[in-house]
């Protein structure tokens, strides 16, 4: 971890859990960024006085195990892929350093909205398949392991939840594929007003990128699939990072 990104993220007023869902964004629009971690101290300094970073034992930084499950077939990635919309996002996810996991579903629909429905789990060692009749009729099958740390900034008015996700690895039962030099910003809002984050990002150069993590890395790992509509995602991204994908 950069010592930069600490000591920036150490100086914010922080946030308790039972805030974050307070501020009930489980309803919301989302938009995207990918950017070289070395722009994420700037980002932190400028963006500092409008945002608190969320605390959960004393720790500032989220790590995240991410189980997510498709068809036989990868049905919900080929939808993603081919820009389908009324689309599902399958996934157990466990937050480390509070050792509780979770049961979750995004659904995007027509209209670019995006809803999450989660229920608590023991661990992520359960059978999915007991929870997802009311989605698909076929058995869904673990496809990809993601790693990574989140930092979670919400706005002062607590309209807008900002994410910052790095350490990015990727992987199956055969290999893993790791992209240290992205992060992954997600704003999460109530409203279509671009808050302070958007406006910086911007001066930076950056544009807004979508990328689903779960498609990024099954593309990444499963090379038979197709992935053409995501070239565009993949050159910016080699672009920006000068890794090979």
């Amino acid at each position: 971890m950069d010592n930069s990104i600490l000591q920036t993220i150490n100086n914010f007023e922080t946030f308790s859990l039972a805030e974050l869902e307070a501020a009930n964004l489980l309803e919301r629009k989302d938009f995207k960024y990918t950017f070289h971690i070395k722009h994420l101290p700037f980002i932190l300094e400028k963006i500092k006085p409008y945002y608190s970073v969320l605390s959960i034992n004393d720790n500032l930084f989220t790590d995240y195990k991410t189980d997510y499950y498709d068809t036989n077939e990868f049905q919900f990635y080929m939808q993603h892929h081919n820009g389908e919309t009324n689309r599902y996002k399958v996934r157990l996810r466990e937050y480390v350093q509070s050792a509780i996991s979770f049961y979750e579903v995004k659904f995007k629909n027509n209209k670019n909205w995006t809803s999450k429905h989660r229920e608590k789990i023991k661990n992520l060692n359960i059978d999915i398949n007991n929870y997802t009749k009311s989605i698909t009729d076929e058995n869904l099958e673990l496809k990809l392991k993601v790693y990574y740390s989140r930092i979670t900034l919400l706005s002062k008015d607590h309209s807008e939840k900002l994410t910052f996700d790095i350490g990015l690895e990727f992987s199956n039962l055969s290999q893993k594929k790791c992209f240290h030099d992205l992060c992954i910003a997600e704003v999460k809002s109530k409203s279509h007003h671009p808050y302070i984050f958007r406006q910086i990002i911007k001066q930076l150069g950056y544009r807004e990128q979508g990328l689903s993590k779960y498609c990024f890395g099954i593309s990444n790992i499963y090379s038979h699939l197709k992935r053409n509509n995501f070239k565009k995602s993949f050159l910016y991204i080699r672009k920006i990072t000068g890794q090979q994908l």
